[in-house]
């Protein structure tokens, strides 16, 4: 059990710990509040933090020789918590202590499709409409369900952001997605990494024209089948664009571009193959999607491409 300094890094205190043979650190904050620090991974240490308080009653304890603690802990929890509060035009003159009310935040329950013992992370960032966003990932172990408590109502100031990616065999494969806003008390169904997947376009996966009628895309192979979910991973793809039978451009990859397009029909075709023990289905996936086009206005320097799925 140590007490928190600023002249000791989080990771240099848990490599200490564990170097000692340690199975549990134990941090005492020395400020008011909760302490919340992240730290290199060091295997078979396991690391808590406590309040001032409840500190101080375990050092006595310890010293005395007099108690004996219990932990238990939950390493991968089947809830979750995503909260907002939100002070318009005001700066707050209260605690910022949160309790929202029962019924106040929506339930998400999602469910994370893979092979049973998959380990991955993840996490769901709120996006501001005035910065970056907060949040952050944590550690998950998939083929389960959890659920997680929303805050509702945050269309006006900003959207949530959410994304997963595996460890071990489901190394390198990721899903992204956004949600505008939840309803507080609504419960909703979201489902990753869901059995069949495609290829998918999303926000930020939009084949785009430039002014000098180049064609930049970048596709996501492996996506899940709920709405507005975009993956990608492994390393077998391919990305190649046709108009007719004439192959303009190839790429071994998701992403690629073509230069000197003139007006006209093309084709942009995606394919993929994986072999994870993560996943046993949609080894395969073949996607194509048309367009007509034609170059931009003057004036206009990018625009996104019409895809439209064959």
């Amino acid at each position: 059990m140590v007490d928190r300094s600023d002249d000791v890094t989080a990771t240099e205190r848990a490599r200490t710990a564990a170097d000692a043979g340690a199975s549990l650190l134990i941090v005492v904050n020395n400020t008011p509040g909760r302490l919340y620090q992240s730290h290199d991974g060091t295997d078979g240490l396991n690391v808590a933090s406590v309040r001032q308080g409840d500190g101080a009653r375990l050092v006595s304890e310890a010293k005395s020789g007099s108690g004996r603690l219990h932990v238990r802990q939950q390493q991968y929890p089947d809830y979750g918590y995503d909260l907002v509060q939100q002070f318009n035009d005001v700066v707050p003159d209260r605690s910022l202590v949160y309790r929202p009310d029962d019924g106040e935040p929506a339930r998400v329950r999602t469910g994370v499709y893979a092979a049973p013992g998959t380990l991955g992370y993840g996490g769901r960032y709120f996006i501001p409409a005035w910065g970056p966003g907060r949040g952050g990932d944590a550690h998950e172990q998939w083929s389960r369900t959890t659920t997680e408590y929303v805050t509702g109502g945050t269309t006006a100031v900003g959207s949530w952001y959410e994304q997963h990616t595996g460890l071990g065999a489901a190394d390198g494969y990721f899903e992204r997605g956004e949600t505008d806003s939840y309803t507080g008390g609504r419960h909703y169904e979201a489902a990753w990494f869901k059995p069949v997947q495609a290829a998918r376009l999303g926000d930020t996966y939009v084949p785009y024209q430039t002014s000098t009628n180049t064609l930049n895309w970048n596709v996501g192979i492996w996506s899940g089948g709920d709405a507005g979910h975009v993956g990608a991973g492994g390393r077998t793809k391919q990305t190649t664009l046709y108009r007719g039978d004439a192959q303009l451009a190839t790429f071994k990859a998701q992403s690629g571009r073509a230069y000197n397009l003139t007006a006209g029909s093309y084709r942009l075709v995606a394919t993929g193959q994986r072999t994870t023990a993560a996943w046993t289905g949609s080894t395969s996936t073949r996607t194509t999607w048309g367009f007509d086009y034609k170059p931009l206005p003057a004036g206009t320097a990018r625009a996104d491409a019409p895809m439209r799925r064959s």
